[in-house]
């Protein structure tokens, strides 16, 4: 196991449950992302991963995203989502 992927482990297993879902989906998403931007520039399969793992390294290193006391507020605040049709705002 990586050490970026310890330290993740190490943190999820002291979060609660629903916290400890939404960091997992937000590395996931974060993943996703990487492999994406991957296939746009050419970069694909174990490259990209590798990519997003020196990453996520770096962040860990600096601290991650730990200074986010509230990642769904945080998460509501960065979204721009449009209106749905048919439904109050």
């Amino acid at each position: 196991m990586t050490a970026i992927a310890e330290r993740i482990q190490k943190r999820l297993q002291y979060l609660p449950a629903p916290q400890a879902a939404r960091l997992e989906h937000l590395l996931d998403e974060l993943l996703d992302l990487s492999e994406a931007e991957a296939l746009e520039t050419g970069v694909a399969g174990e490259a990209a991963r590798l990519e997003a793992q020196v990453a996520l390294e770096r962040m860990a290193a600096r601290g991650g995203i730990s200074d986010i006391s509230d990642p769904a507020g945080w998460q509501r605040e960065i979204r721009n989502d449009r209106p749905l049709p048919g439904r109050e705002p």
